[in-house]
């Protein structure tokens, strides 16, 4: 349970700007937690950002090793690349094209999706679809 304390600290740290604490606060959920991916990917994302991206490389790599269906992951991976020079690797990144999955309100078989497109345009969308901020993966 401490590795969600970390991580929701490194969210409110890096919401307010304090982005070396936040991922001070995230490698400390890492290692309450080796398999908690979520702040593995946002150290890998804010190091990035600060454009220290040979640093920020082996985070990607490591939540592609543990879950190579994560799309975020092979884009930032292959824009690091990028942005290191190595155009080759980047596209190989970048074509390796990761499995996605179907979110759950198009799911087939979902009222969402069973909707004629008619209704579809004037329905509102489901409610966890508002604009809040989120720390997301």
């Amino acid at each position: 349970m401490d590795h969600w304390r970390y991580y929701i600290h490194g969210c409110l740290l890096e919401l307010f700007g304090y982005k070396q604490q936040a991922i001070a606060a995230y490698r400390a959920a890492t290692q309450a937690a080796p398999g908690f991916l979520r702040p593995t990917n946002r150290i890998a994302y804010l190091l990035a950002s600060q454009e220290r991206f040979a640093e920020a490389e082996p985070y990607f790599q490591a939540v592609l090793r543990a879950n190579p269906g994560n799309a975020v992951a092979h884009f930032n991976l292959g824009y690091t690349l990028d942005k290191r020079g190595q155009y080759e690797q980047a596209r190989s990144t970048s074509s390796a094209k990761p499995r996605g999955s179907i979110p759950r309100s198009t799911a087939p078989g979902t009222a969402w999706a069973s909707r004629t497109p008619s209704s579809a345009s004037t329905a509102k969308p489901p409610r966890r679809w508002s604009r809040r901020r989120r720390c997301n993966p």
